[in-house]
């Protein structure tokens, strides 16, 4: 084991930010499954732009996060650099979902 590799094992903040990022993709995933099952039993008609915001990218992103923290416990770059692009890109998902439900007026 490289030097590099020995300080990333003592650090406990990689740690928890794997934590934090498997608990907040957990989430993000209930949440969509969530809305689609309350979706189904409402009997709404499909309408895609509101399905992709609310089922299909928080699929993707909560995936994405669930995937990445197990990357993070592992020490790859590549859940790194997911971890830094998704906390990133929040903003730019909340302008979509504010696209297509702007009566929450998020401040933009």
């Amino acid at each position: 084991m490289n030097s590099v590799e020995q300080e990333a094992v003592t650090k406990p903040s990689i740690s928890i930010a794997a934590i934090l990022q498997f608990l907040g993709g957990v989430l993000v995933l209930l949440e969509a499954a969530l809305f689609f099952r309350d979706a189904i039993s409402a009997g709404d008609s499909f309408r895609a732009p509101v399905y992709l915001v609310y089922v299909i990218l928080p699929v993707v992103f909560g995936s994405l996060g669930v995937i990445s923290s197990f990357g993070l416990f592992r020490h790859r770059e590549w859940a790194r650099k997911i971890t830094i692009f998704s906390f990133n890109d929040s903003r730019l998902r909340l302008r979509l979902a504010s696209a297509f439900a702007p009566a929450f007026g998020f401040p933009f």
